[in-house]
């Protein structure tokens, strides 16, 4: 089985901290914000963590380059 990292698993990924932080009780929203939520920490996740396109795509752009 093949593992990659990919813009899906980067939105598991988000939905699983809140989902933890949230149990925990170190954080504590309204529900009807959940998506909004998940979306602003996906989008934070993708500036710092590259999925298998992003790094083929910048190895691809320094080897051209």
């Amino acid at each position: 089985m093949s593992q990659k990292t990919t813009h899906e698993t980067l939105q598991v990924l988000s939905k699983s901290i809140l989902n933890k932080l949230e149990n925990r009780k170190f954080i504590e929203f309204n529900p009807s914000e959940r998506n909004e939520l998940q979306q602003a920490l996906f989008s934070k996740l993708t500036k710092w963590v590259l999925t298998d396109a992003d790094l083929t795509e910048k190895v691809r752009q320094t080897v051209a380059g």
